[in-house]
């Protein structure tokens, strides 16, 4: 897989490859700019954790845990670990009153 990078930042297209003739790209976009201020115009650095953390609990349990690992849990810990540091980030953010801006 390939990824091409349109916007540092912001923007990239996913090479997919092809499959029966056909050949796919995902488009992946990330918020620029503060919510607050521009809208919602993207995904965030979260949405991406999310779904990697309901793959990699998938793999763990299907098939009666035929693909569990403790690779794969240990990528799950640290998945986790990146939810809670950006929770605690968007907390402190929001008792500074800048979550939201482009304030640090």
């Amino acid at each position: 897989m390939n990824i091409e990078i349109i916007k540092p930042g912001h923007e990239y297209i996913v090479d997919l490859g092809e499959h029966n003739g056909t050949h796919f790209k995902q488009v992946v976009r990330f918020q620029e700019g503060p919510v607050k201020e521009v809208g919602k115009n993207g995904i965030q650095n979260i949405d991406l954790i999310d779904i990697l953390l309901d793959r990699m609990n998938y793999l763990q349990t299907m098939n009666d845990r035929k693909y569990a690992s403790t690779d794969n849990a240990l990528m799950i810990y640290h998945l986790e670990s990146f939810k809670e540091i950006d929770e605690a980030r968007t907390r402190a953010r929001e008792n500074r009153g800048v979550e939201g801006t482009n304030n640090v």
